[in-house]
């Protein structure tokens, strides 16, 4: 039997298998017994809709004066699904580095669970951890990378709390990252 003749003969028997209801219509039909009658239920009948007229149909182009503004019409959806007024973005030069307030809370939560780079959290271990306020600076890059590290022990830990914290810190550090633009990638 070639490979031809072994697909007909298949595609033949699951075509002769769908004129069965039940799995016991085969055995039946196997072993010579008569089909077992069942009763039909009704189909359940839908109601009939009316056909929905269609629009009218303008012959006449749009009046230039009636269009939205693409730019406001973005605006307003971006409004509408709450994502806010769009950002402005501070330009800066490539590898600058921008200013990044943490709270010491902050600053425990990179140390311990983000498992970070020694040269990204150098910067945040010269601070004393009694200090409110740790103003530090890091590029784009630095910030994109600790970006990762949070996402990656956010959805690794087991405690739903600091799950909760480490995901308020990507927030916070991905709305810094966000307010500046080095003409880079991250755009």
């Amino acid at each position: 039997m070639t490979l031809e003749q072994a697909e007909d003969a298949l595609a033949e028997n699951l075509y002769s298998m769908l004129k069965y209801e039940h799995p016991t219509d085969v055995a039946r039909e196997l072993l010579g017994a008569p089909a077992r009658p069942r009763p039909r239920r009704p189909l359940a009948t839908e109601p009939e809709l009316e056909p929905v007229p269609a629009p009218p149909k303008k012959d006449t182009p749009p009046e230039t004066g009636d269009e939205p503004d693409l730019a406001e019409a973005l605006d307003l959806l971006s409004l509408v699904l709450g994502a806010g007024p769009p950002k402005k973005r501070t330009k800066i030069a490539e590898g600058q580095k921008v200013p990044v307030k943490l709270s010491a809370r902050d600053r425990e939560l990179i140390i311990e669970h983000a498992d970070l780079d020694p040269d990204l959290t150098a910067p945040l271990e010269r601070v004393p951890p009694e200090a409110g306020v740790i103003n530090v600076g890091y590029t784009l890059y630095d910030l994109d990378e600790m970006l990762g590290y949070i996402a990656a022990a956010a959805n690794h830990c087991k405690s739903m709390l600091l799950t909760v914290r480490l995901d308020g810190l990507y927030g916070r550090v991905k709305d810094v990252m966000e307010s500046y633009d080095d003409g880079g990638w991250q755009n």
